[in-house]
């Protein structure tokens, strides 16, 4: 498995790799937000999820949570945009956790992340194992 360190990219190299048709398709995405008065929550497609890392001063990513999480599900960390790519699948939420904050930093690379519940299988048993996996 790869190592989810990033190695350092150009500028031209971000501004060759976003063409316009992503940044349209990111775009509309955005307009999908439901925005709270705090800022701190949003509704994405009809899960209702909450902030719980990342500012707008800084050049790390948002890390959201679903907020109704049951007991005894599996964590599906995945990118907020971009098809929504899964990231990893843990079965503890503190890993979870862990890895979403690792993935939305701006060593992580994958921007803003966020944590929903899934019945997929667990693709790693820690947040150490999917780092140095």
């Amino acid at each position: 498995m790869k190592s989810h360190v990033r190695e350092g990219y150009s500028a031209e190299f971000w501004s060759l790799a976003v063409a316009d048709d992503e940044r349209q398709s990111y775009e509309q995405e955005l307009t999908t937000f439901e925005n709270h008065e705090d800022n701190n929550r949003m509704t994405l497609y009809g899960t209702a999820f909450r902030k719980i890392s990342g500012s707008p001063e800084g050049s790390d990513g948002y890390v959201w949570i679903q907020e109704d999480l049951p007991p005894g599900t599996h964590y599906d960390v995945r990118r907020m945009y971009n098809n929504e790519e899964t990231i990893a699948i843990f079965s503890h939420k503190g890993d979870a956790v862990s890895a979403a904050r690792y993935a939305a930093s701006h060593d992580g690379g994958y921007g803003d992340v966020c944590i929903i519940t899934t019945n997929l299988p667990v693709t790693h048993i820690s947040c150490e194992d999917w780092i140095f996996g």
